[in-house]
This record gives C-alpha cells, sequence and structure tokens, in this order.
C-alpha cells in the first residue's frame, strides 16, 4: 500500500494557499469551518471561551468584521453560497424542557437580513447546492430515523426526503 499511495500522490498536483493572518487573541479563540467568499476575504465560525459563537468575515489583511452573533448553535455546519450562510440552529421547546427543534436559518452577509426558513424541525447539517437553489440536510425523527432532506433555499419547501439504507449515520453533506 505505502508503494501504491506513494505514485498516486507523485500523479496528483496539490494546490497551494497562503496563510490567513490571524491576530492573537487574550484568550483562546477558534476559526472554524472556513467559507470561501473570495481571494481576499473568509467567514468563519469564530468561537472562543470568552465569546459566544459568531459568524465572523476575515480578510487577507488581517482584519476581522463581525457580521452575526449565533444562538443556540451547536452541530457546527456551515455553507455559503453568493453572499448567504445556511446553518442549523437549536429553539428550545417553550413548554418541554426535554424537547426541542432545530430549525434552518440564512444570513444574507451583505444585508445582515436574517430568514428562517424551517420551523419546529429536526434538520441538521444543511448545505447549499451548487447552484444556491436548493438545500441539503440531514432529517432525524423522535424516533431516531434518518433521512436525506432537499429543501428549497427560499421558502423551505421540503422538494425530496430520501430514507437513509439501513439507517446508516448521514453527518456531513457536500453536493
Amino acid at each position: 500500500l505505502k508503494t501504491k499511495w506513494s505514485n498516486e500522490i507523485k500523479e496528483k498536483s496539490f494546490e497551494t494557499y497562503a496563510d490567513w493572518p490571524v491576530p492573537q487573541k487574550q484568550c483562546y479563540t477558534s476559526y472554524r469551518f472556513p467559507q470561501y467568499i473570495n481571494e481576499s476575504a473568509l467567514v468563519v465560525v469564530k468561537s472562543g471561551m470568552d465569546r459566544l459563537k459568531e459568524f465572523t468575515i476575515l480578510y487577507n489583511s488581517g482584519k476581522e468584521q463581525k457580521i452575526y452573533t449565533t444562538g443556540i448553535y451547536k452541530n457546527d455546519r456551515l455553507s455559503y453560497f453568493a453572499g448567504k450562510l445556511v446553518w442549523a440552529e437549536e429553539i428550545p421547546d417553550i413548554r418541554w424542557s426535554n424537547r426541542s427543534y432545530y430549525c434552518i436559518k440564512t444570513l444574507d452577509i451583505i444585508t445582515k437580513k436574517v430568514k428562517t426558513i424551517t420551523h419546529k424541525t429536526r434538520l441538521f447539517a444543511p448545505a447549499f447546492s451548487p447552484d444556491g437553489e436548493k438545500i441539503a440536510a440531514v432529517n432525524i425523527t423522535v424516533n431516531n430515523q434518518l433521512s436525506l432532506v432537499i429543501l428549497n433555499a427560499n421558502s423551505g419547501e421540503r422538494y425530496e426526503q430520501i430514507q437513509s439504507p439501513q439507517n446508516y449515520v448521514i453527518k456531513d453533506i457536500i453536493w
């Protein structure tokens, strides 16, 4: 296997990327799930011991621009397409403390307008389609049945729901 893998590596070409300057912080700060905006900017999930999770634009000049502070955002999946972010946010049930929902939200990073496109659902790990018209997400029922759901990116309307074969776990979606 070592020889096979060495030969495969020789046949592949790899892109090199420049390091992005990140200011030194007094307290631990994490920059996760970078999404490419353009050659000079990335949007990331910024978090730390002294801050809530927030979406931040990092510029290759080292400048940072906070664009949104999330609510209860646990699954740490972020997808970007043409100026919009999509993520799943937990909404606790106001009556039952042992029940919560996950709704899909979008954010226009220019206007800062947030739109909730699903309500009282159990959808996780959303990802924009390559054309930005659809969102794929993982649906987990209260009986732990898993499926892949395809939604309209603007309205949240369900186009399709595909059951997971043998109820295999669906974790990260990439079109």
